[in-house]
């Protein structure tokens, strides 16, 4: 299975939620309630823990236990064993790509796989410098985050950020991370853009581990200053997105805002 991040498009919500950036790509949607019974839309994931350390796996456990209180049952992820006989489509957590190599990053789907079938979604969380995330877990939060159709606010094409692509690292200048969305699907509205997202990486991310070490991306200088990439948690406009694209209406006013004093 391949993975999409460069479809995309910059909604027209009301202005409580501009900022996100959702997917529309036809070829991926929201995922499935497992019955018609179901209230609320409970996402199956298969952790591979054999490709893990123990601590891997408690970051893993722990970024699904912080982004389903963040969403307050609007969306809930869970864990099951037996990925032969899945409840449904589901989340494969995993390290390593379908023909067996590791990649260097992390990669998520960014959204619900029309196509899969029951047959399991990939989402690649490695680990080590540059580009590893499983030991991060904020950066699991994200990627999560991603699965469910928030893509990275640093690819935006009306970024107010300054990439400067000759900082990242040799090894993952081919991933093209901070190439923003190219897309005749993308529509750019004038929105702000979301400096607290739990999508944004840290500037030294993915920096240059043998070179000058400076950071990949740089703020402008009306930036807030209080930017955290240690909580591990959605930012309010990110959890008000995917309330909003889950239609989890009685969900709206519990997003917290954990960003709100830096």
């Amino acid at each position: 299975m391949r993975f999409h991040f460069l479809i995309c498009i910059l909604l027209a919500v009301p202005s409580s939620l501009q900022g996100a950036v959702l997917n529309t790509d036809p070829r991926f949607n929201n995922w499935p309630r497992l019955s018609t019974t179901d209230t609320v839309t409970r996402i199956p994931v298969y952790i591979e823990t054999g490709r893990y350390t123990g601590a891997e796996v408690r970051n893993i456990r722990e970024g699904i236990s912080l982004i389903n209180a963040d969403l307050n049952g609007c969306v809930n992820f869970f864990e099951f064993t037996t990925p032969g006989t899945p409840p449904g489509d589901f989340l494969w957590i995993t390290a390593n790509l379908n023909n067996g190599t590791r990649p260097f990053i992390c990669m998520a789907i960014g959204a619900h796989a029309v196509a899969q079938n029951r047959l399991g979604q990939k989402l690649i969380l490695v680990s080590g410098a540059p580009g590893g995330c499983v030991g991060n877990t904020r950066e699991v939060v994200k990627f999560l985050a991603n699965t469910l159709g928030l893509l990275n606010e640093f690819q935006r094409l009306d970024r107010p950020i300054t990439v400067i692509p000759a900082n990242v690292d040799i090894s993952l200048q081919g991933f093209n991370i901070y190439s923003p969305f190219q897309s005749t699907l993308t529509n750019v509205i004038a929105s702000p853009f979301d400096y607290y997202s739990v999508t944004l990486y840290a500037p030294a991310k993915f920096q240059s581990t043998t070179g000058t070490g400076l950071p990949v991306y740089t703020n402008p200088v009306d930036a807030p200053t209080n930017q955290n990439f240690f909580i591990p948690r959605l930012s309010r406009l990110d959890c008000l997105a995917l309330v909003a694209r889950y239609q989890c209406n009685a969900a709206v006013t519990t997003c917290p805002d954990p960003y709100a004093t830096g």
